[in-house]
């Protein structure tokens, strides 16, 4: 029994790749990208709503 738990925890007892501050600044700047790509996409979709409505306002400005 022994054994097969020193075989078990030698299998899978892996030490982390990086240490604890370097995975905490990772995930902030994960966090940080994801952020700033989240602000990007919502300015995109507000200048394409602004402009559908510039087109919807000249299209019917032809038609009145």
């Amino acid at each position: 029994m022994i054994n097969h738990t020193q075989s078990f925890l030698y299998a899978n007892n892996k030490p982390p790749a990086k240490s604890f501050y370097d995975q905490m600044m990772t995930n902030k700047q994960k966090e940080t990208e994801e952020k700033q790509r989240k602000d990007e996409e919502i300015k995109r979709q507000q200048l394409l709503e602004e402009d559908l409505e510039v087109c919807i306002f000249y299209a019917y400005s032809q038609i009145g």
